[in-house]
Order: C-alpha cells, then sequence, then structure tokens
C-alpha cells in the first residue's frame, strides 16, 4: 500500500528504512523520504526496528527532553486534523455556491484561492509531523491527511477548469469589446491602448486581477480609463493600473463587495444596515442617453462624522470602493449591450442647506466632510479614474461654494472640468438633466424648489446614532 503525498513516497507494507529529512522553509516544512536501495533491504529492516524502539521510547518519556524537542503528541495531531477538515468542509460548500451561481461558469475569487492554497500547506506540515512521531496513531493521521490533501487538489483542479472554461466564455466578448473600442479610439490612442494591454498582460496572474472570474487586464474599456487618466502615456498608465492592482488586493475589494451587496439584505451585518438607512446614495429611474442609470448623492444629508465613528474609516471607504467597483461593472455591460462607448456617469450632488425640511447641523456635517473628502478623492482618482462624464453640483449657496472652492485643489483637472456648480434654483439645471436623461421622469425635488418638495427628497440621510453599533 503506498501513499504520494507530494514529493514523497511512503511504503508502509514492509518495515524499510526511511531516510527522512525535515527542512524548514518560510515556517513551512517539506519532508523528502527515500526508499531505500533493494540491496540494502536486510540492513534496513534492522535499522527501522532500532527507529521504532527510539520513537516508542521518546513518547513514553524515555529519552532526555532535549531529543524530544519538536514531537507533536498525536492526540494535538488528531486535533488539527479535525480542525483542517473543518475548513475543507467550509471552502467546499463556498465553492458549491460559485460554481452553481445563475448557471454560468465563474471563476472563484482570489481569496478562495488563497484559502486552498494555505489549507494545502497546513496539511502538508501536519503531515510532516505525523512522519516525524510515527506511532500507530500518528500513522493513521498521516493516512487522513493524505486523504484530505487529496480533496483539496480536486477542489483548486476544479478552480482552473472554472478558470479555463471562464476564459474561453469570454473570448467573444474580449474580440467584441476590441472591435468598439478600435471604432470609438482615434487611430493613436487605440495604438496606445493595445500597447498597453501588451504590456499589462502579466497582470493576469495577479491575486487581485480578476473580478467575477474576468481578467481586468484583459479589459480593453478598463485600460483606456487608465490610459486617459495618463494623457496617453503607455508607462505611466502600466504604473497605474499596477498600483491599482496592488491596493485591490491589499484592501480586500472583492471580499468587501461581496459584504456590501449581501443578498438577501437580512444577511448584512449592523453597519451595513445603518449605511442602508442613513445613507445618501440613489440611482433615478429610467437612464441616461448611453442607457446609463443617474447616481445621486445627496451629501447635503450625510453626517460624515457620524459614519467615521460608528462605521470606521475603512467601512466607509469600503462602501465607496464597492460602489465605484458597481458603476465600473454598468459601464462595460452597456458598452457590450449597446455596442458603443460611453464617456461615464452622471452625477448628481446635492449640498443644499434645506434648513428645517432637511437633517439639522448643515454646517458641521458638510464641514466633517470636507476634511474627509480628500481621502475619497485620492481612492476615487488613483483607482477608478474616468468613471465619471458629468457631475451636477447643486442647490449651492454661498457657504456650499465656499467649501467646494476648499475640495477643488485636490481634484485632478480632467475631474474639475467635468464639475458644473449650479446654485439654489431648479431651473438652473433641469432642463440639462432632461436632456441627458431624455423619458425620464425626474423626482418632484429635481425639478421644484417648494418645501413639501425638498422635504420629500431621498434618500434623505440623517444622522447615525451614538454607539449604534453595539
Amino acid at each position: 500500500k503506498r501513499h504520494r503525498f507530494g514529493a514523497m513516497c511512503v511504503e508502509t507494507m514492509k518495515p524499510l528504512k526511511l531516510d527522512i529529512v525535515a527542512c524548514q522553509h518560510d515556517a513551512v516544512r517539506t519532508t523528502h523520504c527515500q526508499v531505500l536501495s533493494p540491496s540494502a533491504r536486510e540492513m534496513a529492516k534492522l535499522s527501522a526496528a532500532a527507529e521504532k524502539a527510539k520513537a516508542c521510547a521518546a513518547l513514553d518519556g524515555a529519552l532526555p527532553i532535549s531529543q524530544r524537542k519538536g514531537r507533536l503528541p498525536a492526540v494535538r495531531l488528531e486535533e488539527t486534523l479535525a480542525a483542517e477538515r473543518s475548513e475543507l468542509e467550509s471552502l467546499r460548500e463556498q465553492w458549491e455556491i460559485i460554481a452553481g451561481r445563475d448557471g454560468r461558469v465563474f471563476s472563484p475569487t482570489g481569496g478562495w484561492k488563497a484559502d486552498c492554497r494555505r489549507l494545502s500547506l497546513s496539511l502538508e506540515s501536519l503531515a510532516a509531523d505525523a512522519l516525524d512521531v510515527g506511532d500507530g496513531r500518528a500513522m493513521a493521521v498521516f493516512e487522513q491527511t493524505s486523504a484530505e490533501l487529496e480533496r483539496v487538489a480536486m477542489l483548486l483542479g476544479a478552480c482552473e477548469m472554472a478558470e479555463r472554461r471562464q476564459a474561453e466564455f469570454c473570448d467573444g466578448e474580449a474580440d467584441l469589446e476590441w472591435q468598439i473600442l478600435e471604432e470609438s479610439c482615434t487611430v493613436k490612442e487605440y495604438a496606445a491602448l493595445c500597447r498597453l494591454g501588451q504590456a499589462v498582460e502579466d497582470c493576469i496572474t495577479h491575486p487581485a486581477g480578476r473580478t467575477c472570474g474576468e481578467a481586468l487586464c484583459r479589459q480593453p474599456a478598463t485600460l483606456l480609463r487608465f490610459l486617459r487618466a495618463r494623457d496617453g502615456s503607455v508607462e505611466a498608465a502600466s504604473a497605474m493600473f499596477r498600483e491599482f492592482l496592488d491596493w485591490r488586493w491589499s484592501f480586500c475589494v472583492e471580499e468587501a463587495c461581496e459584504r456590501w451587496f449581501a443578498d438577501p439584505p437580512v444577511e448584512r451585518s449592523r453597519p451595513m444596515q445603518l449605511m442602508a438607512q442613513y445613507g445618501v446614495h440613489t440611482t433615478l429611474e429610467g437612464s441616461d442617453r448611453y442607457g446609463l442609470p443617474v447616481h445621486v448623492i445627496r451629501w447635503a444629508g450625510f453626517d460624515c462624522e457620524g459614519a467615521l465613528r460608528e462605521l470606521g474609516e475603512q467601512a466607509v471607504l469600503h462602501y465607496i470602493s464597492s460602489l465605484a467597483e458597481s458603476i465600473s461593472a454598468d459601464l462595460r455591460s452597456s458598452m457590450l449591450q449597446h455596442q458603443r462607448l460611453p464617456q461615464g456617469i452622471i452625477s448628481i450632488w446635492d449640498v443644499g442647506n434645506y434648513g428645517d425640511a432637511g437633517v439639522p447641523h448643515w454646517w458641521s456635517r458638510m464641514s466633517a466632510l470636507v476634511r474627509f473628502a480628500p481621502k475619497i478623492v485620492r481612492l476615487l482618482q488613483s483607482n477608478y479614474p474616468e468613471l465619471i462624464r458629468k457631475i451636477f453640483v447643486i442647490r449651492c449657496g454661498p457657504l456650499a461654494r465656499l467649501l467646494y472652492r476648499i475640495v477643488t485643489p485636490v481634484l485632478t483637472t480632467r475631474i474639475e472640468s467635468k464639475c458644473k456648480v449650479y446654485g439654489w434654483s431648479a431651473a438652473e439645471w433641469a432642463n440639462e438633466l432632461r436632456e441627458e436623461m431624455p423619458g425620464a421622469a425626474l423626482p418632484r425635488w429635481l425639478v421644484c424648489d417648494d418645501v413639501e418638495a425638498l422635504a420629500a427628497a431621498e434618500p434623505r440621510g440623517g444622522l447615525f446614532p451614538a454607539a449604534a453599533t453595539e
């Protein structure tokens, strides 16, 4: 009976001499086992008997402590194996969810694959410890660990097959996407885009280089946004894209998206429920002339200080990055559906002081937002460039214009050129907004100035209650 474990080959039917050399590499133990040649078989029997007696003596406490250092009791090995089995079962259940999503072929996220590989290394270390102990119970643990390793290998193999099928599934979309970009770009820009695609091709192996199983480095529309953000410089765009992938991995963006947009909503955590209740982001009914949703952010009702206090800065930035990921996906979906390149979304920023019809403490809330705004701006400009086509900054009074001027220096020239600042009256922007959204029914608070309409503005936002997360 033979057990194969990585580079090891252990024969357990006969007490052959096993030359076991334990090595430590980056905190991961690997064990190399070599079966002696048939000519040494007789001497091996004698050596094996001596080794077995020595191991039994160590387990019985007969050896000095210095010689017993590093050996683990069999019961500890069994407990570790039980924990690893539990983790493996959890990964298997996650894989079933991933593989069965909507009947399409999806590859898992980088986090799932990393967990599988980490579990595999842990099982390898456990098997090496079992061989190190060497008694009957430990060898039973070794056999069971080998079986669990095979299950992990099967999961990773299924993952690789899913990724290959996903690549085949996306080939047609990729060809269409390049065709759309060729028709939408100038000859010079398209040539630069092709060079950028070649420059970042190696990013396909990056742990954060995929979204929903699709390689970001093979999405020309995504690459075009980075190219335009760096004014056509292939070298600068390549560096920016690589920094984006590194940030995306370190900031756990994929995991954040899964948490913030959990379905069904009852499974959301308390911070997500608070943001759903007191958040200020929504989309209008209908779409713009490119078939994209129009996003509304009512900063006028946002309690930035309360959100940072109750949710934490990282959670707020995770929420914003999740929205940006959603917008990026909408842009690509619209492009493939309408077969034309959208230039970005329309965003409406409401910064008006509604007084009694709005959320109280407007000045202190807006001042806190201005202090936090540079972090939001840096996150979006560095990692999600060219998502926005036009920004309507509406209901700006004198104080709102003052705060806007404070924020302006952190905006890039490209972003600032897309902002249009309007006064308090809806008549200033209503006609232009209707042209951008032909046939859409705009809410009354966007086209009227009466108190009743303003009081009905949605989302309302509100003050985050203190200690709400507890």
